[in-house]
């Protein structure tokens, strides 16, 4: 069987993100050459191990994954602005929202 060119993403913090190089300057992101078929038996249990194997023209692009962080940093630093300190740090983008709008209301 032909090796395909996969790349490896690792699920974190509720998303798929691309799994990079430990201390590369770089960017690069971890790949592998193996078989359609080892890729699909890897990926049955990609949940329980925290790594999924996606084919190199089907990754999505970086700066959407970015667009994403970056949304969610300006809510923290809106909620900042209005307390003077950070949000805790267990409360999701929905929480932070509560507190500001309710922070307007007051």
């Amino acid at each position: 069987m032909k090796q395909i060119k996969f790349l490896i993403e690792e699920y974190h913090r509720g998303l798929w993100q691309p799994l990079m190089l430990q201390g590369s300057n770089n960017k690069i992101q971890r790949r592998v050459f193996i078989t359609q078929d080892e890729a699909d038996t890897m990926n049955i249990n990609s949940f329980e191990t925290g790594l999924r194997y996606v084919k190199a023209t089907e990754v999505k692009d970086v700066e959407v994954v970015d667009a994403e962080v970056v949304a969610e940093n300006d809510i923290k630093e809106r909620y900042i602005a209005l307390y003077g300190k950070k949000p805790f740090h267990g409360w999701n983008d929905e929480k932070i929202l509560e507190k500001i709008n309710s922070f307007k209301k007051d």
